[in-house]
């Protein structure tokens, strides 16, 4: 995508022999002057920021700015303006000035451009789960209907791979739905909220037969949360732990309000265990999507890459923090950090 359709044409000039205050004058009424040198050829242009205090003549300001071709695109053209500090650039084609290209109009022209993305990727995901879930549903009456040990494994592996995709094509939906709308929300007291949550997850943990601790403050805390993207994190955060446990290892939860007189209270949530860490040159990379820091669980899980950067975006559109502490082969602890409402 290029920069040609967002190029401004009509302009208006001003010599570099021209003094100072009429220029100023003139840059009151519009943006932008195209500085014309005394073979009235465009060699720049100023804004009322290109002006310094003790310039005379408009050549004494600072109107020599880089020219740039209408087939450049607009994302290079947008991080030289940035880079540069520019608010618009002039244009020139086959060595002739044909007009200005604004920062603004870029900053419009990419935005259109990643919601139009945004929308072809929803409808991937709603293409893509219809066959995946047909796939599934097939290879679950595979797996009554077959007897050969050897043919149920092979049929067991399918199913499993059908559901890792499905629940990351569902994931990337919620992103996509939850970054756009915020119709979920509501006011809820989340001493009686979590442990309900919790409960619903224990089945999660008692796969490696995994102990568990919770520990929660009983004080009553209001937040304004999404109920079910809320719980999803959770579940993905207590999947993590279960994943990165040893069998037999221990997950402990407690929360806390933590009182500031200089702000709301906030409520704490923390999520330890005690398995086999994060590495620390990866530890930058755990909320990416499709994370680098992707790694088989204990037990040979395979991870999604999608589940801590949920998580992010979701505690993030609440309002709230998410963070974690981690030794190698110590353990770690997630953090949520939410405001009161």
């Amino acid at each position: 995508m290029t920069i040609q359709p967002y190029i401004e044409t009509e302009c208006q000039v001003v010599s570099l022999q021209d003094e100072v205050e009429q220029s100023r004058a003139r840059l009151n009424r519009c943006e932008f002057l195209i500085v014309l040198d005394i073979c009235s050829v465009p060699v720049g242009l100023i804004t009322c920021h290109d002006i310094p205090g003790d310039a005379i003549t408009v050549g004494d300001c600072e109107y020599l700015k880089p020219f740039v071709a209408p087939g450049q695109k607009i994302i290079d053209i947008a991080n030289l303006m940035q880079k540069n500090g520019f608010q618009m650039l002039p244009v020139k084609e086959n060595d002739k000035f044909i007009g200005v290209i604004r920062s603004q109009d870029l900053l419009y022209a990419l935005a259109k451009e990643v919601k139009k993305y945004q929308l072809l990727f929803q409808h991937v995901i709603h293409d893509l789960r219809n066959p995946v879930g047909n796939i599934s549903g097939i290879l679950t009456l595979l797996k009554e209907t077959l007897t050969d040990p050897e043919n149920l494994e092979i049929v067991g592996f399918g199913h499993e791979s059908c559901n890792q995709a499905l629940e990351m094509l569902n994931e990337l939906l919620m992103i996509e739905k939850k970054e756009n709308h915020q119709n979920g929300f509501g006011i809820i007291e989340l001493s009686h909220f979590i442990p309900k949550c919790i409960n619903l997850l224990k089945g999660t943990i008692s796969i490696k037969n995994i102990s568990f601790q919770c520990n929660l403050s009983p004080l009553e805390f209001f937040a304004k949360i999404d109920q079910n993207h809320f719980q999803r994190v959770l579940h993905n955060i207590l999947s993590n732990a279960v994943k990165f446990s040893p069998k037999n290892g221990l997950i402990t939860i407690s929360s806390e309000i933590v009182k500031s007189e200089f702000s709301k209270p906030k409520w704490l949530l923390a999520i330890k265990d005690d398995g086999i860490g994060i590495p620390f040159e990866i530890q930058g990379f755990v909320f990416d999507q499709f994370s680098e820091a992707q790694r088989p669980g204990t037990e040979g899980e395979t991870p999604t890459g999608l589940g801590l950067y949920f998580a992010k975006k979701i505690i993030e559109l609440h309002g709230g923090r998410i963070w974690f502490e981690s030794v190698e082969n110590k353990g770690t602890t997630f953090f949520i950090e939410l405001p009161s409402y």
